[in-house]
């Protein structure tokens, strides 16, 4: 076992700080879902087990929250692995999936809240790492288009953080980085709406998986 560990992580071309996890549990923890429970998320989360492993559910429909983790994951860490197989929904500005300093059953607000994660502006999938609450308190990068490519199609969405740089990918592939210390706060799993979006409109909707592993 520890020699496939090993293998893996010398020929790993991103990070693999859920294998760390494995090898190693007093060094990092490690968030998996796939939705055969509940349990590790708040009350606005449904699921959905007539497919294979089930389906993690995000906002079935109220205005105010946003589907989190029930547990913080991390703070403070230096290394970050995050990945989740999803699907966006809509046509248009709105949508969050990440990680943020966001309470428990909360919505994430891009304008104010510290966190790294994927969400929808216009037609365009970005990426924003948001360090404080002040207007220039974050950093973004365009990932893909929306129209065509995100809407109505599951994929990866994923990013990894080490010594400072942020590493984005999408279903796999390196989109872009950005060189940010992590931000400060208590980080759950965040997905569903953003600022004032509503209802089922244009949001991250389901998830096969969710995977985050962090240094300890």
């Amino acid at each position: 076992m520890a020699q496939s560990l090993v293998t893996y992580l010398g020929g790993a071309t991103k990070s693999s700080e859920w294998l760390r996890a494995a090898a190693d549990p007093a060094a990092a923890i490690h968030f998996f879902d796939d939705g055969f429970s509940a349990g590790a998320f708040s009350a606005d989360t449904s699921l959905d087990g007539a497919g294979v492993g089930g389906r993690i559910t995000a906002s079935p429909g109220t205005t105010t929250t946003s589907t989190t983790s029930a547990a913080v994951l991390f703070s403070g860490p230096s290394k970050v692995a995050f990945e989740c197989k999803g699907q966006f929904d809509g046509d248009g500005t709105g949508g969050l999936v990440g990680v943020s300093a966001v309470s428990a059953n909360g919505k994430t607000n891009i304008a104010s809240d510290e966190g790294a994660y994927f969400y929808v502006d216009g037609t365009t999938l970005k990426f924003r790492v948001r360090t404080g609450t002040g207007a220039g308190d974050h950093q973004t990068i365009d990932v893909a288009d929306v129209t065509g490519i995100i809407d109505g199609v599951e994929h990866r969405f994923g990013f990894a953080f080490d010594s400072g740089r942020f590493m984005v990918y999408l279903n796999g592939a390196l989109k872009g980085d950005i060189d940010s210390a992590f931000p400060a706060g208590d980080m759950r799993f965040a997905a569903g709406k953003r600022d004032a979006v509503t209802a089922k409109t244009n949001q991250f909707v389901s998830f096969d998986y969710v995977l985050v592993s962090a240094d300890r």
